[in-house]
């Protein structure tokens, strides 16, 4: 838990400093919280706190001449845009909205800053509240997210002029930009603020100074993360299949900025299936030639240009681990991100885009160092039908090679999410990286960590080879890599257990139903029930991705394919854990697998975290969690 999380890594104009964000858990007394501050990098490579409060800053950026910083911050009690002048001086609130600041977005002129924020509450409705009268009517009277500009610097009396730019019906997605003259905008409308509605994504151009709105884009495809070319005569955007779907095909086109046909470019290699971090963008060469983007590549992340003349993909990045969190500066000179691989823990990195190369600017996880080393390796087998498999294979620390090891499976969420060359290290039981690596093998586990058929970075074949057959050929797929385990000499077949978080929760429920050859299974948030499942998640779109049709045509093959149909066949002890608030597998899917469970006479417990989504988010909940984990496999795995 001492390890801290590096975001937001933005290089200056000059390419002479650099801001990063580092957050931390605090776990004093009363507070379960994570605190996020903003910090400077200088060239001589110290590293300054620019905030610091009993509030979070993050999100920082550098105005366009470099000399003020704007962020974000609740200090005043809402979530605003605050700036800072590298000058001296305290920082000061700009916009003051009466819900929270989503996004926002420097003009490249340096003098306006867009920014999204959800409608408030209106007086009606707070008086519905106070009267006890507040009904809701489900999927109407929707708040909209909206987009607004605002002047980045305050008149003398201090208001600052803000005005709204999209009144329709239609709520903005945080994936809007600037023309390069400051006097348009190009964002990305759709229906509302709910999960799934991405595939309803449409292109519109605003006029800055009258209001005036065209659409740009509007297909029964998704068009969204648009980016205006350094000429500010192209409109480059991803582009999905008509119709989406989730895991479907997706790729880069080019529009004019003014109107008219768009131009897809050359398909990348994983045709952008599963997303890192939202946008896989990372912004125009500074030519105009060619587009930077970042994309998953079996258990790595590599950094790609895209040629815009419909050449095929150039690889900038090279080697191992996982980089996220790119950023391109003002002048489209420096890339700022984040890097870290198994054995290397996260930190702010910049690098010139015209000769690659990462330069290390952050220190803040430099005591993980002298930790043991922990060996992980990716490894390869094939499943009973002869489909290559990838998969990662942690040893347990002081590792005798001849000797087995009792040995745990984790299973990553999605079904499109991926395990990567992340840091052993890293604090989570969330998706899509299950269970406290580092804890299990410095207590004596092999851990392995397969990416069965559907997981991203492979390619579309591979994402789609698991439609409609959930629990089926990726369990055998998992059972394949367990054996190839056992083969190499590494796993001991009479001490394993099993572990997975949301969709991996589902297939480790799905995998005792089928087998007796764990001896322990922690399901966290996972599905049971596929048909109550699809009826109230937040994001039913996903039984027309994975199954191809809705609940009432599909509706015995959900049955079929539930864990929860065949809870007769569990002997295994299982611990449940999920959060109280889930909306994306609501908890009543555990309720039904734990019900089964007891009543059966299964050894089998389950724990639910009061506020928690769809994983722990508070740094006590996540402790009490990966402990639970160890304690359940210590008890009935060695």
């Amino acid at each position: 838990m001492a390890m801290r999380q590096i975001g937001s890594i933005q290089v200056s104009p000059d390419g002479a400093q650099v801001l990063f964000t580092s957050t931390h858990a605090v776990l004093d007394g009363i507070k379960s919280e994570y605190f996020t501050q903003i910090y400077l990098a200088r060239p001589d490579g110290t590293n300054i706190a620019l905030t610091s409060s009993d509030r979070s800053s993050d999100n920082p950026q550098w105005s366009p001449d470099g000399r003020r910083v704007a962020f974000t911050t609740s200090r005043s009690g809402r979530n605003n845009v605050w700036i800072l002048s590298l000058n001296g001086g305290q920082p000061r609130m700009l916009t003051d909205v009466r819900t929270a600041v989503s996004s926002y977005k420097w003009s490249p002129d340096g003098q306006w800053i867009a920014y999204t924020a959800i409608d408030p509450i209106t007086p009606e409705e707070e008086k519905a509240a106070r009267e006890k009268t507040d009904v809701r009517v489900i999927d109407e009277d929707t708040r909209m997210e909206r987009l607004y500009v605002a002047r980045a610097r305050q008149d003398a009396d201090g208001s600052h002029e803000a005005r709204l730019l999209t009144p329709g019906n239609y709520c903005v997605a945080p994936d809007y930009d600037w023309s390069p003259d400051s006097g348009h905008m190009v964002f990305t409308s759709v229906p509302s603020t709910r999960p799934g509605v991405w595939i309803y994504a449409d292109l519109s151009v605003v006029d800055v100074m009258n209001g005036d709105i065209r659409s740009l884009a509007h297909t029964g495809a998704s068009e969204r993360y648009p980016m205006y070319s350094p000429d500010g005569r192209w409109i480059s955007y991803l582009l999905s299949d008509d119709p989406p779907v989730a895991n479907g095909r997706n790729g880069v086109a080019i529009i004019p900025a003014d109107g008219g046909t768009p131009r897809r470019l050359a398909p990348s290699s994983d045709e952008f299936g599963y997303l890192p971090n939202g946008s896989p963008f990372i912004g125009w060469s500074e030519q105009g030639d060619r587009i930077y983007y970042l994309e998953y590549s079996g258990t790595r992340t590599q950094i790609w240009a895209l040629p815009v003349n419909g050449g095929p993909p150039q690889e900038i990045s090279h080697g191992d681990g996982v980089f996220e969190r790119m950023s391109l500066n003002a002048t489209r000179t420096y890339m700022g991100f984040r890097w870290e691989s198994t054995r290397k823990a996260p930190e702010a990195y910049i690098s010139r885009i015209d000769n690659f190369a990462p330069n290390q600017i952050s220190h803040v996880n430099q005591g993980f160092d002298d930790l043991p080393a922990i060996r992980t390796d990716v490894i390869q087998w094939k499943s009973v039908d002869g489909l290559p498999i990838e998969g990662m294979l942690t040893y347990p620390v002081s590792y005798e090679r001849g000797k087995r090891y009792p040995l745990i499976v984790l299973v990553h969420g999605g079904p499109q999410g991926a395990v990567h060359q992340v840091f052993d290290g890293t604090p989570t039981v969330g998706s899509p990286t299950y269970g406290p690596v580092a804890a299990l093998a410095s207590r004596g586990y092999a851990i392995l960590r397969p990416n069965v058929r559907g997981s991203t970075g492979y390619g579309l074949r591979f994402r789609r080879a698991n439609h409609q057959d959930l629990g089926g050929m990726d369990y055998k797929d998992l059972i394949a890599g367990v054996d190839h385990v056992i083969s190499i000499g590494v796993a001991d077949p009479d001490h394993m257990g099993i572990g997975g978080w949301s969709y991996g929760g589902f297939l480790t429920a799905s995998a005792i139903t089928k087998t007796q050859r764990f001896r322990a299974a922690t399901i966290g948030d996972g599905m049971t029930d596929l048909v109550s499942f699809f009826g109230t998640t937040d994001l039913p779109v996903m039984v027309r991705t994975d199954y191809g049709g809705e609940v009432w045509e599909e509706f015995e093959l959900l049955v079929r394919q539930s864990p929860v149909r065949y809870a007769a066949n569990v002997k295994t002890p299982v611990l449940i854990l999920h959060g109280e608030r889930d909306e994306r597998v609501p908890i009543g899917q555990a309720q039904e697998f734990y019900r089964a469970l007891k009543s059966r006479g299964v050894t089998v417990r389950m724990v639910v975290y009061p506020r928690a989504g769809h994983s722990p988010r508070e740094p006590k909940q996540l402790v009490d969690a990966m402990n639970r984990i160890v304690q359940w496999l210590d008890q009935y795995v060695r």
